[in-house]
């Protein structure tokens, strides 16, 4: 019986590409949202900029026209453009200051995610990947029956459970290291 511990490890990188990949679609989520916000906030100062322009104009034709006014106009309107841009930028900053793409740096992991590698980290998914480890030949799944029940069919292993023959189904797996099992050599029948 040979061993593939290899492909387990496949199956753990890739399982880490699919976090990484979900991990960019959030980061493209959030620029979007980014540019979403910076959008909102041009338009809500280009309509305090038209406000104030109306309020400037019906002043203008309320007082009389002066350079000062003028002066206080622009000013307030770069002000206001200054400060729209200052924010956004700073808040664009701060979000993706709170995210490390880096491989090997902390990420912000999904609940669903987080959830997943508290189970693999933990005794039952270790043992799990030891199974894996031990049983990759037996559990490669080819076409409807994996090969541990072809095996079972064949060693003639039938599982009991509550009264009832299970009839697809079970396998006979191994659930202890190769240094931990104990063999015995089979016995052939001689013929005369």
């Amino acid at each position: 019986m040979t061993f593939h511990t290899g492909e387990l490890s496949t199956l753990f990188d890739q399982w880490e590409e699919r976090v990484y990949g979900q991990l960019q679609n959030y980061q493209q989520g959030l620029e979007q949202y980014e540019r979403t916000a910076v959008k909102a906030q041009q338009k809500a100062i280009a309509e305090s900029v038209q406000s104030l322009i109306r309020k400037t104009t019906f002043d203008k034709l309320v007082h009389t026209f002066s350079a000062a006014s003028t002066v206080i106009a622009g000013t307030l309107l770069l002000v206001a453009v200054g400060v729209g841009g200052a924010l956004g930028i700073a808040w664009s900053q701060a979000q993706q200051a709170q995210i490390v793409y880096a491989p090997g740096q902390p990420r912000q992991l999904t609940l669903e995610a987080a959830n997943a590698l508290h189970w693999a980290m933990s005794a039952d998914g270790r043992f799990a990947k030891h199974l894996l480890e031990w049983n990759r030949d037996l559990l490669n799944v080819q076409g409807k029956t994996l090969p541990c029940e072809q095996q079972t069919k064949q060693l003639g292993v039938t599982l009991e459970l509550q009264g009832q023959k299970a009839s697809q189904g079970a396998c006979v797996l191994w659930v202890r290291p190769v240094g931990d099992r104990q063999l015995q050599s089979i016995k052939s029948k001689q013929s005369p």
